[in-house]
């Protein structure tokens, strides 16, 4: 039983099932953790799910499988259990059908219970996050569904304090809240026998890298807008209801190019927290405009149809937040803001986001990481934990972080070290947050369409230092949408660097 979980509903008087029910609680107690939940049996192991939580389940002689959440495989279809049966009895070994349920893009985990191997494992960045308490043999969603007790503080991570008070710390490195409750990394698995995590590594051999030539990296852009095409083409033919927030910045832009094809089945959304993403909706108005589109537009700022007026509800919905993802005690504040905007979307159907696609401006390198950058070495560790935006100027020179630091890049296989900042981002970065904030917005289902590993070996395969001038977000531009090329982005910190760069024929060779 999730006790925890349902104390904490009860204090704040919410339904366990409501703000569960995009979540998933795995372990081989047969009782129901929360109430409302459904179940399938996996060989003695139990998974129990949340009623807004897609699951489909394949048994195919020992071995049983169970798919968790949206996903779409190399082929473009999306995964229902017709598709997971058909392409899991087509490969002739488990080693083969792990490598079909890898090779999925979205937001999904999927265990894989058989004589052979028995694991829980992530997609690509670990967006449908998952903790595990190796103590009572229970994997969950959250800290508050992995748990029958009150949280006991994790004083080994220096940063829980901010972390866990919404004062601008981050989790890292496996550690959570809690002492016992260890979250799972991205490119790793949860052994079901030893229930330890393990490296699960599914990109191969080949260097993360392309010949220095504009033929060269038209090929890897060419193949990041065909995945992309071929994800969201089958998100917005698969769900009745479409959406995808479009802001002033690069990401959301490269969705709609790639949107192109579906575009009479997907709703444009822009909205307003402050005066900042006003802006964004001034951009986004310009790119559905220039599409042909109407767009949909939610200003939590100033228009007060969308502004929470009833401080009951207002504060039920913080309590949701809160709960759902288990990070911050009772007393915290959430935005305000944030809850309203979660509010006035259009709810039921799958939320596209353009993080993971931000890897082809390599977003976390930041030009300091390009400075410091010395192919073959390691990374310098204090420029890097700076870079993890951990809450704190002092933990670059935090002893034990940069310890427990040094321990993950030393796990990293040697092609990945390469790219010591994407990697940080996928396997760190993204799982310790979207993993986590996620589960907060159940009004719909969060999805990054980039979210693949086929896209990210692309994406990191460019070099960096052309990554993050914003080359190859404007060469998918101009080859799959040239109409949305020209438009000025909010940030004037990206216009100028387009104004600055050195044309990309400079850098490069034909």
């Amino acid at each position: 039983m999730a006790r925890y979980a349902i104390r904490q509903c009860m204090v704040s008087k919410l339904d366990p099932a409501e703000v569960f029910s995009q979540q998933f609680h795995l372990s081989k107690n047969p009782a129901l953790p929360i109430e409302g939940f459904a179940q399938i049996q996996l060989d003695d192991w139990v998974l129990s799910f949340g009623s807004d939580l897609c699951v489909v389940a394949a048994t195919l002689g020992p071995q049983h499988f169970a798919f968790i959440g949206v996903g779409v495989d190399r082929d473009g279809d999306y995964v229902t259990k017709e598709v997971l049966t058909n392409k899991l009895s087509a490969c002739p070994t488990l080693q083969d059908r792990l490598g079909y349920l890898a090779g999925c893009a979205g937001r999904y985990a999927y265990v894989v219970v058989s004589p052979e191997k028995s694991g829980l494992y992530l997609d690509p960045v670990g967006t449908l996050g998952v903790v595990f308490n190796p103590e009572t043999q229970v994997a969950a969603s959250t800290v508050n569904l992995a748990l029958d007790r009150r949280i006991v503080k994790n004083d080994a991570y220096p940063m829980t304090r901010s972390a866990g008070l919404n004062r601008g710390g981050r989790f890292a490195f496996g550690h959570t809240q809690d002492v016992s409750v260890k979250r799972l990394l991205a490119n790793h698995a949860l052994d079901l026998e030893s229930f330890a995590p393990q490296r699960h590594w599914d990109y191969g051999d080949d260097p993360f890298a392309c010949d220095n030539s504009i033929q060269a990296f038209e090929q890897q852009v060419d193949l990041i807008i065909a995945r992309h095409k071929s994800v969201i083409n089958a998100l917005a033919r698969h769900h009745e209801r479409a959406i995808l927030p479009l802001s002033g910045g690069a990401d959301s832009r490269i969705l709609l190019a790639c949107a192109k094809d579906v575009l009479d089945e997907v709703e444009l959304v822009s909205h307003a927290e402050n005066w900042r993403s006003q802006q964004d909706i001034v951009v986004a108005r310009k790119l559905a405009d220039a599409m042909g589109r109407d767009l949909r537009v939610v200003d939590a700022k100033d228009d007060p149809a969308f502004q929470i007026s009833d401080p009951d509800l207002l504060r039920s919905e913080q309590d949701k937040y809160r709960v759902a993802t288990g990070l911050f005690p009772k007393a915290t504040p959430v935005r305000r803001r944030l809850i309203e905007v979660n509010q006035g979307y259009p709810a039921g159907g799958v939320l596209m986001r353009g993080h993971v696609t931000d890897i082809l401006k390599a977003v976390l390198w930041r030009n300091i990481g390009i400075a410091n950058h010395r192919p073959g070495h390691p990374p310098d560790v204090g420029v890097a934990l700076r870079l993890m935006m951990l809450g704190a100027p002092e933990t670059e020179d935090d002893p034990e972080l940069q310890a427990q630091y040094r321990h993950w890049f030393d796990t990293l296989p040697e092609i990945a070290q390469s790219r010591p900042h994407d990697f940080m981002g996928i396997e760190q970065f993204r799982t310790h947050g979207m993993g986590v904030e996620f589960y907060a917005f159940t009004r719909n289902f969060f999805v990054c369409p980039g979210n693949d590993r086929a896209i990210i070996r692309a994406a990191c395969s460019l070099p960096p230092e052309l990554r993050v001038d914003f080359h190859f977000n404007d060469m998918l531009l101009q080859r799959v949408a040239p109409e949305l090329a020209d438009f000025e982005y909010n940030r004037p910190a990206d216009n100028k660097t387009r104004q600055m760069r050195k044309p990309l024929t400079e850098s490069v060779g034909p």
